[in-house]
């Protein structure tokens, strides 16, 4: 049964509407023209009757990314959140075609060392001019990196981001479990130890471990922490993360040292800034060596299996005859006009089609392919899934506790982190 044509937003004439990207509880994202500046653009839009404090974090989430702009940051390029002016709040940012990091590791798994250590400084150039800025991202993960086919790396959505020189803000724990640092995955803990101990302020070295997390995974082709969002606290804050070097063989040395620092749990052992981060990877990214260390994605390893893509999504006419498992994820381009409308607040609907008979890993086939057939910049661009108003300050890390793991449930990470959005080869990344 065909799904009704969802509304346009109110938008100035200026911006056409051509496709819903995807949509969560709050906003939409569409894909709209820019008659002004003759272009495409990704146009966020915040769906009407929201209440007061969801206007202001559009606005302060609008703010900071333009703040935060540089090479290696989605760009914004107009935005509105004052209805005085009639229409909608919306927020219009660059149009980026491709994929995001997360389900370049679904599809492919590990990186070539070298490109793997190319994309990390880059994403440390993002976070570095973030910085500069006086911004702090606080959601740094693969699922918020996108891949665009023109070879960019952007770092994306700042919906949890806090201005640095904003006390109540960077007093608040957010992030998403398995790449927020260990002191906030502490406080993130619903336990009475955790509810004790106030944990110390955000600081660009939580953006750091999080970037370790990231380039971690990279290379050894697989999430560092697994399981459940409370189980992913846990392992952060219980136990240790093996070293690069523990894991996979032909590491770097030099690769295998500089992410365990940046990983490490005592925020004083991390590197003092993302700029030295990003200049000590583009030396390592010359000198490492042209070669997957790590494992397969997750569906190339079910496909591998003898799985098939689940007939009647939209990558079942992509990637279901060819002879080898796809190595990349279909980008927006692909997929134009095969996007459904989303249930609010959900993500994408896993398809309900049976795999086919004896294939061993049909549920994370599922999953993957439930995320990537909504391989646009839905939730890269913040659309899909809904905040949960910020709890008061006397009931901070109770309060925060919950909002973290409702949001991280939201917005993809308690299924795996299997979400939806773009990249493409850049610089040749998987191959």
């Amino acid at each position: 049964m065909d799904q009704p044509a969802p509304d346009p937003p109110d938008l100035p004439d200026r911006f056409e509407p051509i496709e819903l990207f995807g949509k969560g509880g709050g906003s939409e994202v569409w894909h709209c023209r820019d008659h002004v500046l003759d272009r495409d653009v990704a146009v966020k839009v915040l769906r009407p009757g929201r209440r007061r404090w969801v206007r202001t974090a559009f606005r302060d989430e609008a703010a900071l990314t333009a703040r935060a702009a540089g090479e290696h940051t989605v760009g914004v390029l107009d935005a509105q959140y004052d209805r005085r002016h009639g229409g909608q709040p919306y927020l219009a940012m660059e149009f980026l075609d491709g994929y995001t990091l997360h389900h370049r590791l679904m599809f492919g798994g590990a990186l070539p060392v070298d490109q793997a250590a190319a994309t990390a400084a880059r994403i440390a150039d993002a976070v570095a001019t973030a910085h500069e800025a006086g911004v702090l991202h606080r959601d740094v993960k693969p699922a918020n990196v996108m891949l665009t086919k023109q070879g960019a790396v952007k770092l994306i959505d700042f919906g949890y981001g806090a201005a640095k020189d904003n006390a109540a803000a960077v007093d608040d724990v957010s992030g998403t479990p398995g790449y927020m640092a260990p002191d906030k995955a502490q406080a993130m803990r619903s336990t009475p130890g955790a509810l004790l101990r106030k944990p110390p302020p955000a600081s660009e070295r939580d953006d750091l471990y999080a970037l370790g997390v990231v380039l971690y995974e990279m290379v050894i082709g697989k999430p560092a922490f697994v399981g459940k969002p409370k189980q992913k606290l846990k392992a952060q804050v219980k136990g240790d993360l093996p070293r690069l070097s523990q894991v996979v063989p032909g590491v770097p040395p030099e690769l295998d040292a500089l992410v365990a620092s940046l990983t490490a749990k005592d925020p004083a052992e991390r590197p003092g800034s993302a700029a030295a981060v990003r200049d000590r990877l583009t030396d390592i990214a010359k000198n490492a060596p042209h070669r997957i260390v790590g494992v397969y994605g997750p569906l190339r390893q079910a496909m591998a299996a003898g799985a098939t893509i689940p007939p009647g999504t939209s990558l079942s006419g992509i990637a279901a005859d060819l002879p080898v498992p796809p190595l990349f994820p279909p980008t927006y381009s692909d997929l134009r006009g095969q996007l459904a409308p989303e249930a609010p607040g959900r993500g994408p609907a896993t398809p309900h089609a049976a795999p086919a008979a004896g294939a061993a890993k049909a549920p994370s086939l599922d999953g993957a392919v439930g995320g990537a057939s909504m391989s646009v910049a839905a939730t890269g661009y913040g659309a899909v899934g809904s905040r949960s108003k910020p709890a008061p300050h006397s009931a901070h890390r109770r309060g925060e506790a919950t909002r973290g793991q409702a949001s991280a449930q939201d917005r993809g990470a308690a299924r795996g982190e299997v979400d939806r959005r773009l990249p493409g080869p850049a610089d040749g990344i998987g191959n």
